[in-house]
This record gives C-alpha cells, sequence and structure tokens, in this order.
C-alpha cells in the first residue's frame, strides 16, 4: 500500500481516494499489481480501522513506512497505581506471619514456608480486613498486587504436606533439547540408580514376607507440624511450637509406628534419628526373637541419616545384639515409599481438626487410619542420648559419608566386618577400614552407658513466649491447655 500524501494528512480523507493505492505480490513471482481497497483488506484478513491506524501513525523514512514508536504503558497517568506506603505496608504485614525452615536440612535452600492453611487470597483478605477495622476503609488493595510484593520481596512458599520434586529430573524437563543432551548420560545413571534401589528393597520384602529372621523397615520425618492449629485468624500471626514426627514402616508386618515430640523435648538430628532408631531396632530384636538380618531404609540427608552417629549406633546395635545390619540409601529425588501413605493420611485426617497440644496431635495420628491403629509413642528427654563421643573411637577418614549407597555391618559370627558400596551396581563390597586397632570395640560396646544428648529442656525463644502468653490471655488457646504452655514458658 503506498501513498503520495504529507504524514500529516487526515487517514480518513485518503482512504477511498485515487490518491491510495492497493498492492498485492503476485502469484509465482515478485511483482506486486493493484489491487481494490476490498480485495485488500480481505487477502490480508483485516479491517478498514487497522490501515487507517497504520497511516496514522506512519512514518516516512527514504520512501520505506517505519511504525512509529509503541507508546503502550509509557503514560505518566496511572490513577490505580499504589503508593510505595501501601507497598511497605504489605511487606510490613507478610513479615508478621512466622515461617518454617524447609522439611529437609539443606546448605543449599534460604526458602521458608509460611504456616498451612495459609494463602495468597487470604492473606490479602486479612490485611484488607484489619485496614477497614482501622478506618481505612477506602483502601483496597488487590490480591495480584499482594502476590507481586511477596514474590518481588521474599523467598517463601505455602507449608504443603507433599514431597519435593527430584531436582535432577525437573531440571532435564526444563532444558532446551542442547542442555538435555549434556544432561542424558547423567539422567539415565540416575534412574538406573533408582531402579536398582527399588529392586533391591521389594527383593527385600520379599525374602522378610518368606523367612522370618529378617526385618525390613523404612523410615522418615513427617513434615513438620505446628500447634496451637485452629482456624483463629489471629493465630496466623503468632508463632507456633513445633511437633515432630518420626515415622517408621515395617515393610513385611506393616507394622506402623510414630515418635512424636516438640521443639522443647528434643531437636532435629542425628542424635535424635539414631536415639529412636535404635529403640525400633531393640523392639523388633524383643517382639520378634528370629530376626537377626535387619535392613534399614531412608533417605539421604546427611544431618540426619547419613552421618557418622547413625552409623556409630547401627555398629554399636549389631556388636550388642549379635546380628547383621544393612542400612540402604534411596536414590536422591526419588525416596517416596509405602511410609508415606501414613503421613498422607495423618496430614488428611487433622487438616481441618483444632490441635492445641503435642498430645492431641499424638492421639490424632494414632486416630488417623481407619483400617488399623498407627503406635504412637511421645519420647522423652533422657530417650535422647549423644553419640558424638563413641563416634571418635572409629576412623572415618575411609569412608566418604556422602556417597555411601549401602552400609553393611555384620557382628553375627562374633566378629565385626564393615563393608560398604558406594554404587549399588558393583558386584562386590569394599571391606571398610575403619576400627582402630587398639581398642577392643566388643568390649566396650557391650559395656557402653551413652550419655543423654540434653540435660535441661530446650528453651524457646522470647518471642513464642510472648505470643503463647497473648493467645492464652485471649483464650485463642482454650483454658483447659493453658497448663501445657505455662510448663513450654517457664
Amino acid at each position: 500500500m503506498t501513498s503520495d500524501l504529507d504524514s500529516d494528512t487526515d487517514p480518513e480523507i485518503i482512504l477511498g481516494t485515487n490518491k491510495t493505492t492497493y498492492h498485492l505480490p503476485e502469484k509465482g513471482s515478485d511483482n506486486l499489481v493493484i489491487v481494490c481497497g476490498k480485495m485488500f483488506l480481505d487477502t490480508l484478513g483485516i479491517n478498514i480501522q487497522t490501515v487507517r491506524t497504520a497511516l496514522a501513525k506512519k512514518m516516512s523514512s527514504h520512501g520505506t513506512f517505519v511504525a512509529a514508536r509503541d507508546l503502550r504503558g509509557t503514560h505518566t497517568n496511572r490513577p490505580h497505581q499504589y503508593p510505595v506506603e501501601i507497598t511497605n505496608l504489605i511487606i510490613s504485614h507478610i513479615k508478621s506471619f512466622p515461617t518454617v525452615e524447609s522439611h529437609y536440612v539443606r546448605a543449599d535452600t534460604q526458602k521458608n514456608y509460611l504456616p498451612a492453611g495459609l494463602s495468597i487470597s487470604r492473606m490479602n483478605r486479612m490485611l484488607n480486613d484489619e485496614l477497614s477495622q482501622v478506618g481505612m476503609k477506602e483502601i483496597n488493595i488487590s490480591r495480584q498486587y499482594y502476590a507481586k510484593v511477596l514474590q518481588e520481596n521474599f523467598n517463601l512458599s505455602f507449608h504443603k504436606p507433599k514431597k519435593d520434586k527430584c531436582a535432577l529430573c525437573h531440571q532435564y524437563k526444563e532444558s532446551t533439547p542442547e542442555q538435555k543432551e549434556l544432561l542424558k548420560d547423567r539422567r539415565i545413571e540416575h534412574l538406573k540408580n533408582k531402579k536398582i534401589a527399588r529392586k533391591l528393597i521389594n527383593q527385600s520384602v520379599i525374602e522378610a514376607n518368606s523367612d522370618s529372621s529378617i526385618a525390613v523397615i523404612h523410615f522418615d520425618f513427617q513434615k513438620v507440624s505446628t500447634t496451637s492449629k485452629c482456624e483463629v485468624s489471629n493465630l496466623y500471626y503468632m508463632s507456633k511450637l513445633v511437633v515432630l514426627n518420626l515415622t517408621f514402616y515395617d515393610l513385611a508386618t506393616n507394622l506402623d509406628t510414630c515418635y512424636v515430640w516438640n521443639e522443647t523435648v528434643a531437636k532435629k538430628g542425628s542424635n535424635e534419628v539414631a536415639s529412636i532408631l535404635m529403640r525400633q531396632i531393640e523392639y523388633i530384636l524383643s517382639s520378634r526373637p528370629k530376626v537377626n538380618d535387619i535392613r534399614t531404609v531412608s533417605d539421604n540427608c546427611t544431618g540426619q541419616n547419613k552421618n557418622q552417629n547413625v552409623f556409630t549406633m547401627l555398629i554399636m546395635m549389631a556388636v550388642f545384639h549379635d546380628v547383621k545390619i544393612t542400612h540402604r540409601f534411596l536414590e536422591v529425588g526419588h525416596t517416596q515409599s509405602a511410609g508415606d501413605s501414613m503421613h498422607s493420611t495423618i496430614e488428611s485426617y487433622t487438616r481441618h481438626r483444632e490441635i492445641f497440644t503435642q498430645d492431641q496431635w499424638a492421639k490424632s495420628m494414632r486416630k488417623a487410619c481407619h483400617s488399623k491403629r498407627y503406635v504412637v509413642h511421645q519420647i522423652d528427654q533422657n530417650w535422647i542420648k549423644d553419640f558424638g563421643e563413641m563416634a571418635k573411637m572409629f576412623n572415618w577418614a575411609n569412608l566418604h559419608t556422602n556417597d555411601v549407597r549401602e552400609l553393611v555391618i555384620d557382628s553375627s559370627n562374633s566378629k565385626l566386618n564393615i563393608s560398604v558400596k558406594y554404587d549399588f551396581r558393583e558386584k562386590k563390597y569394599q571391606k571398610l577400614k575403619i576400627l582402630k586397632k587398639d581398642i577392643e570395640y566388643f568390649e566396650i560396646i557391650k559395656n557402653y552407658n551413652f550419655p543423654q544428648a540434653c540435660e535441661n529442656k530446650i528453651d524457646i525463644t522470647d518471642l513464642k513466649k510472648k505470643h503463647f502468653q497473648t493467645m492464652m490471655q485471649n483464650l485463642w488457646i482454650p483454658e483447659k491447655y493453658h497448663d501445657f504452655y505455662k510448663k513450654i514458658i517457664q
């Protein structure tokens, strides 16, 4: 389309006059042929307004039409733009909610989680309600803007009871074809290890079902729970008491066991895992006298499961009870197990229930499954032992802890043999030389008394104490539960 009119000519005048001509390319050649306006519009599938707009904005440069600069979004008249004071108000409101750390102990993540039950919509409504209550009804912050401020200023997510995605598989899925080619071999090895780990566990279950001397257990932490838990909106601004649950699932007998405690009793580290795993092994050996081959399974969390304290405990149990203990670590990112159904069942059962104490959590866990009752233990502080001193008796320099896939401790013949695999596909185990020549391990282990990890109640922060007092004063926590919180505050 060409025009010999000046750029400031009214487009309403030039259209339909002999000053404007319309051209389309001739089929099979580069030549342009003149066509009528109707054919031009119908061929391109546009209307007359599109042509008028293009001519009105045209800029001539050496006989060529150049589109004018796109002015969308450049105007300064923004009557609905939020002032910086509103942005700061939203930031302060988000900061008022207590957060919890990730379920996993990882040094490479700084993400925290907002309490379960919250959402962007709910937080936005709560802020608008508060503004209305203080006479600022004219301010109505949109959900979209609240979400924008949260995403741009915080590394937060909402606490959801589900497993994390596999980082490598997710990276591969989101990669370009070129990036996938670079990750291809690594991912193939990753998926092979996943299948081998699953196959070994399934084989152990088959063997345990036909051989009463074998026990197979999987253990894992449930996602962090908190209390008080109810629908009073003010509680979302209050710090909560952290309640932990370490679960054990017997893959042969289908026995589900929960060990529950709160943050004033113990922490969530290697001593806690080692102590409770020791209790579970002792229970299996006392209740099933024929067992002499125990196989345990867990994820790869180094702060909790894959460390010297847990390995020391396994060695000690193997020696003390003259048994064989094998511990296997599932492939990173693919640690889902039958035990996860316990977590899902508990979370589903408690989702809409009010819970104010650890004891209520324990009772809810016990009742969560309709087809059977979970065994629930509320642990005391004297359960948790310190394995650090005994761990110093071994020479760990010969063990690549982070790379261990399978650890085997055999003391069934009154002789201690420790072997390891760093890859499930290795045909033979590597004998692990961690025993020091001048130490009589059997004698020491048989007579060793572990010290307690903590002699006194673990104190909570002053802010939590203040929040608990506020919740009791306002009866957001019913009065019949006040004694529980008073003991924690003391």
